[in-house]
């Protein structure tokens, strides 16, 4: 990857790449909360079986629910913190190769329109180019042939 296509900012546009992350661990949460409900009433119904079938308040039965408790809801805490981090970083990957095409677009058209003729033949000579693993490629194309029409109107 040549210095052009090197990523120099981990948010290139932040408005869209901040909602987008802050949207990712708002339903995450939703998602915790849900299964933390859903635990606490499995084991609250355990807890209350127990008392129905007349266990005394120091059984161990109810002792293995607590305990068992405890460590769900450390591997939920753990398992959140994990898919939590792993998301933001991918919706990270994901936003820059969405949102850096984009930015660059408008930067070279921008750079073009601002640009004498002369300039403006070098830059419908470099073209627009985005990186490897970007998407929308066909954008570059499509703007480059519309550059590239424009130059020869002029």
């Amino acid at each position: 990857m040549d210095k052009n296509n090197a990523r120099k900012r981990l948010l290139i546009y932040p408005n869209f790449q901040l909602r987008l992350i802050v949207g990712l661990f708002v339903s995450h949460l939703v998602l915790i909360s849900v299964f933390f409900i859903t635990q606490t009433v499995f084991f609250n119904t355990y807890k209350k079986l127990g008392q129905q079938m007349g266990l005394p308040a120091d059984h161990m039965f109810f002792g293995f629910v607590d305990q068992q408790r405890h460590k769900m809801i450390l591997f939920l805490l753990v398992a959140s913190a994990l898919v939590m981090i792993l998301g933001a970083v991918y919706s990270l990957v994901v936003s820059h190769r969405v949102a850096g095409p984009i930015v660059r677009a408008i930067r070279y058209l921008n750079d073009y329109g601002d640009q004498p003729q002369s300039a403006s033949q070098d830059a419908q000579n470099s073209g627009l180019k985005f990186r490897d693993h970007d998407f929308f490629k066909e954008l570059a194309d499509s703007i480059n042939r519309f550059v590239s029409r424009q130059g020869s109107s002029r």
